[in-house]
């Protein structure tokens, strides 16, 4: 479920626009009720719903200031209007700032139905998107170890043969915020006499630490590189 705030100073009209539309056959429901915009701003400060259903003017804040606050805070969140027919300039303004739609008041059952069903159909496809790009983020987490693995013993055996647009490659895959053309770059060959005598008598951890260790230095190292 999509969830929906609905706001209009006249209370006969928003327990209408909440109670005459069957919201959860259409798949929203109905976060909260609101008699002004700044109590729905107020109410944005803590939590953002799906949808915003807002009357265009009202006393202390407008339907129009809801729509320039989640425009300018870049809220993921659709507003819709109503509007009366002197208002219709308004709901242009409105539209500027990003408001997804506006009803004419009276706006009867079946607009608000069409409406939100259209409204229905982005919130889903925008959420594939989301789910897709989710999914695509955490098969990389996935393998940038395995990438970072190759492109260290690639280096170090020297088997690139265009070295510097290889590494240019690799270092924006795995290190988007170094500039290869302005950071310093080394190579650390440490080699450990006696690894086996290292760590059973010196070292006192697991080898498994002792990588872990250089690991974690290397990363301290790099980010106050970047």
């Amino acid at each position: 479920m999509y969830k929906l705030v609905i706001a209009d100073d006249e209370k006969i009209i928003r327990m209408g626009l909440k109670n005459m539309v069957k919201w959860e056959s259409l798949g929203f429901e109905v976060e909260a009720i609101f008699s002004d915009g700044r109590e729905i701003l107020e109410f944005l400060e803590e939590i953002v719903p799906d949808v915003i259903l807002t009357d265009i003017k009202m006393v202390h804040a407008s339907g129009l200031d809801v729509a320039q606050y989640v425009y300018e805070h870049k809220l993921p969140c659709k507003v819709v209007l109503l509007s009366g027919y002197q208002e219709f300039e308004l709901a242009v303004k409105g539209m500027r700032f990003g408001a997804t739609n506006y009803l004419l008041k009276p706006a009867n059952v079946s607009q608000i139905v069409e409406t939100f069903e259209k409204i229905k159909i982005q919130l889903d496809q925008e959420m594939e998107l989301r789910e897709k790009e989710k999914s695509r983020q955490e098969r990389m987490d996935e393998a940038i170890p395995l990438l970072e693995e190759r492109f260290f013993t690639d280096l170090i055996l020297g088997g690139v043969a265009d070295r510097k647009q290889y590494i240019s490659t690799r270092i924006n895959i795995l290190y988007p915020r170094l500039n290869p053309e302005k950071s310093d770059c080394f190579l650390v060959d440490l080699q450990i006499r006696s690894y086996e005598k290292f760590i059973s008598d010196v070292w006192q951890y697991n080898q498994d630490q002792l990588e872990e260790n250089l690991k974690n230095f290397l990363k301290i190292f790099l980010s106050h590189c970047v």
